[in-house]
């Protein structure tokens, strides 16, 4: 008979090879730089993680909101297939004319379907994905040009089969917006890092996206 023992590692090792294939893509880091009261934004991105739609709004002069989706077809190189929405709240404030700052919390699921091929191993993932985050984030910004620096933090727990796994990332990133008053060009750049040696989820390391956001209410430091 086959001891538990054993058993325990042919799970573990099946786990660690279906690791190469990413159990978790994160998405385009939502950095609105609220001003006031009433200030909507809404964006479409294109990135590494597939197209990620986002939402924010101001409910109060110091309390927005945002909703953010991110959505991928499979039919890139990396052949990920994966779907995720998420809600968010938190609080903003003006640091000076044209500086912000702001930090949100929120809650998201979806499910990751992702495979991976090197020539000698095949693995396939297909998990079912919770996240929580938060995020504090500075930036600038005035008529043409915004820039933020956000500093998020995860904890993503992923089923798949009958195992539930669970790891933290750190996910700095860096965005730069540029237009003219209530459109603008949208660029992000930044990495997922793991923060503990649980390598059973595997990220997708690196956030870009690419993409256009537009303003409602916004008011614009000149």
């Amino acid at each position: 008979m086959i001891s538990a023992r054993l058993c325990s590692g042919i799970v573990l090792l099946a786990l660690l090879i279906t690791g190469c294939a990413p159990m978790y893509i994160p998405n385009k880091v939502n950095t609105p730089l609220l001003s006031h009261k009433g200030e909507s934004q809404v964006g479409g991105f294109i990135g590494s993680s597939g197209f990620d739609p986002q939402l924010s709004y101001a409910v109060t002069d110091h309390f927005g909101l945002m909703l953010n989706g991110s959505f991928q077809a499979g039919k890139d190189s990396t052949n990920n297939k994966h779907n995720f929405l998420e809600i968010g709240g938190g609080y903003y404030r003006k640091l000076s004319e044209r500086g912000r700052f702001e930090v949100f919390a929120g809650y998201g699921a979806g499910n990751v379907q992702a495979s991976y091929d090197n020539g000698i191993f095949r693995a396939y993932s297909d998990a079912n994905v919770q996240r929580f985050f938060i995020q504090p984030d500075v930036g600038l910004t005035t008529r043409v040009v915004d820039a933020a620096l956000a500093m998020r933090f995860v904890v993503v727990n992923a089923r798949q089969n009958q195992f539930n796994l669970t790891r933290s990332f750190l996910e700095p990133a860096i965005t730069i917006k540029l237009g003219y008053k209530y459109i603008k060009l949208v660029y992000q750049l930044g990495v997922s890092m793991p923060l503990n040696s649980n390598n059973l989820i595997e990220q997708q390391p690196v956030i870009t996206s690419l993409g256009i956001q537009g303003y409602i209410g916004k008011g614009f430091a000149k």
